[in-house]
């Protein structure tokens, strides 16, 4: 993970491509707002996995670069929307419309794009690396 987050870090630097304060504050809020809505907060949670706030901010940071880096032709049309609603309705509030999530929907897409472009990039990536591993026995 360590050398996995080093790489990224990397690459982001060469594309010049950052993750500003106001961009963690926005992830901190989002997250944060959707905890709220089922009862939690993020602090209460990180607390529970025995993260920090440095912690989130982290990893924050490094998937904000990610998705500078790789989501950057990633769209979702409003079919693909309509279609994961349909198909997954179930998993909503009875009384949620397509408008309620569209959003939600939205984001949960684009992440699911970035996964998947992730994987291949990554190995990429390391396959252009020189990464040499120094082991203590």
């Amino acid at each position: 993970n360590i050398v996995t987050e080093i790489l990224i870090n990397q690459e982001a630097k060469k594309q010049n491509v950052t993750a500003a304060q106001a961009d963690l504050d926005q992830k901190f809020t989002e997250i944060d707002n959707q905890l709220k809505a089922q009862g939690q907060s993020l602090e209460a949670a990180l607390t529970a996995n025995g993260e920090t706030r440095a912690d989130f901010d982290s990893q924050m940071k490094t998937q904000i670069v990610l998705e500078k880096m790789l989501g950057k032709d990633i769209s979702v049309t409003d079919e693909e929307i309509n279609t994961y609603f349909t198909t997954n309705k179930a998993t909503f509030a009875k009384d949620a419309t397509l408008a309620s999530e569209a959003a939600t929907i939205k984001s949960t897409l684009i992440q699911q794009k970035l996964t998947e472009k992730l994987q291949p990039w990554l190995k990429d990536l390391q396959a252009k690396a020189k990464i040499i591993y120094f082991l203590k026995f």
